[in-house]
C-alpha cells in the first residue's frame, strides 16, 4: 500500500454478508475481493493524479472494494499533504466538471431501484480547503440484495468515521466539554459535506441498462489538462464521451455450463458461462462507451478467461494495459489490469 496515504487500512466490515446472516445470498468478500483491495491501494497515486470525479463499480457484491477504495480517497484528503505535480481541486476542475460530481448522477432510468448512502442535498465543494477532490461513488448490481449489503458496508464504514472522529476530540481543560456555538455549527456542517462528497449511492440493473444511452456532451478541453483526451479526439467537433472516470470491475469469471444462468442470484455473482466471458464479453463494450476521456477501467481476470485475448481486444480499442497485481490461489490464477485510453 502507498505509504503515503496510510500504513493501514482495514477491510470494511461485511459481517452481515453471507449464509445465516442478513445477506445470505449475497457474495461474500473473499481472496479476488482482496486482491482487487491490494490492486487499489497500491494504485492510489495513480487514481489520485487523475483526479476523478465520479467512479463505478459494477458488480459491487457486498461493498467491500468500492468502501475500500472511498477510504483510500478519504484518507489522502485527510493527510493534506500534497504529491508532486498535484494543486488543490478549485484550481483545475470546469464548471462542467464540477456539475457531474454535484449530487446524484443524472443518469439513471426512473424505474431503476436506486438509494444513497447520504442525502443527495450535500454535494463537493470545489472550494474546500481539503487538496484533493473526493469523488461520488455509483455500485451496480443485478442482485438487489446485494445493492442494498452494499449500501449497509457503506452506512457502517461512515458510522466508524464518525466513532473515529469522535474518539479524537478530547475535552477542554477542566474536564468540560468545548463551547462550539456557532463555529461548532458551522463545523458540523462542513463535516457533513466533507462525508457527502464521498458518498456511495446503488443502483439495481444488469451491467449498464439502467442508464441513458446518450453520452454527455463535452466543452472544448485544454490539451495542457491532466485530465484532457489526446489532442486529436479533442479537437473532433461534436465528441460525445462516457461519464465515469473509474469503472471497477471484479467479475463472474468461474467457468460454468453455457446452457443459462444458474437461477439463484447467488450464483449470479460466479458463474461465467463459456470460458468465465459470457458477462465478461457484454460488459467490455459498454464499459468502453461509458468511460470518460481520461477513464480507467480496472478489472479482475482469471487465466481460464483467456486473459491474453481479452487484454488484446480492450487495447485493439486504443487502450494501454497493465498488469497492476497477479496471484495464484487455490488453483486460481488471478490478475488485476488496469486499462487506459490513449
Amino acid at each position: 500500500m502507498d505509504p503515503s496515504v496510510s500504513p493501514r487500512v482495514p477491510t470494511p466490515d461485511t459481517s452481515h454478508v453471507g449464509l445465516q446472516k442478513a445477506f445470505p445470498d449475497v457474495y461474500e468478500a473473499a481472496e479476488d475481493s482482496f486482491l482487487f483491495l491490494d490492486a487499489l491501494a497500491e494504485d492510489i497515486r495513480f487514481l489520485l493524479r487523475r483526479r476523478p470525479a465520479l467512479v463505478l463499480e459494477m458488480g459491487s457484491g457486498s461493498g467491500c472494494v468500492i468502501s475500500f477504495l472511498r477510504k483510500l480517497f478519504l484518507l489522502r484528503v485527510a493527510s493534506s499533504k500534497g504529491l508532486p505535480g498535484e494543486t488543490p481541486t478549485g484550481g483545475q476542475t470546469g464548471p462542467e466538471r464540477n456539475a457531474r460530481c454535484s449530487g446524484h448522477p443524472d443518469t439513471a432510468h426512473d424505474s431503476s431501484h436506486s438509494t444513497s448512502s447520504c442525502s443527495s442535498s450535500c454535494s463537493p465543494s470545489p472550494s474546500s480547503s481539503c487538496s484533493f477532490f473526493v469523488p461520488r461513488f455509483l455500485a451496480v448490481d443485478c442482485n438487489l440484495s446485494a445493492t442494498a449489503a452494499t449500501l449497509e458496508t457503506a452506512r457502517r464504514a461512515e458510522r466508524n468515521e464518525r466513532r473515529e472522529r469522535e474518539g479524537g476530540e478530547r475535552p477542554s481543560e477542566g474536564g468540560e466539554a468545548p463551547n462550539r456555538g456557532a463555529i461548532g455549527s458551522a463545523s458540523a456542517s462542513q463535516e457533513e459535506n466533507e462525508n457527502c462528497r464521498g458518498a456511495i449511492d446503488v443502483l439495481a440493473g444488469d451491467l449498464f441498462g439502467g442508464f441513458r444511452s446518450q453520452s454527455r456532451r463535452e466543452p472544448p478541453w485544454s490539451p495542457s489538462s491532466a485530465c484532457s483526451p489526446s489532442l486529436g479526439e479533442a479537437q473532433k467537433p461534436g465528441r460525445t464521451v462516457g461519464i465515469f472516470d473509474v469503472i471497477l470491475f471484479n467479475p463472474p469469471y468461474v467457468p460454468g455450463s453455457p446452457r443459462g444462468r444458474p437461477p439463484s442470484p447467488a450464483d449470479w455473482a460466479w458463474w461465467g458461462g463459456e470460458d468465465g466471458r459470457e458477462v465478461i464479453d457484454r460488459f467490455l463494450p459498454q464499459a468502453i462507451a461509458y468511460l470518460s476521456p481520461s477513464g480507467v477501467l480496472y478489472l479482475l481476470l482469471e487465466k481460464r478467461n483467456k486473459v491474453d485475448e481479452v487484454v488484446a481486444h480492450i487495447e485493439a480499442q486504443g487502450f494501454a494495459a497493465e498488469q497492476v497485481k497477479r496471484r495464484k490461489i487455490n488453483g486460481e490464477d488471478l490478475s488485476v489490469w488496469r486499462f487506459t485510453r490513449l
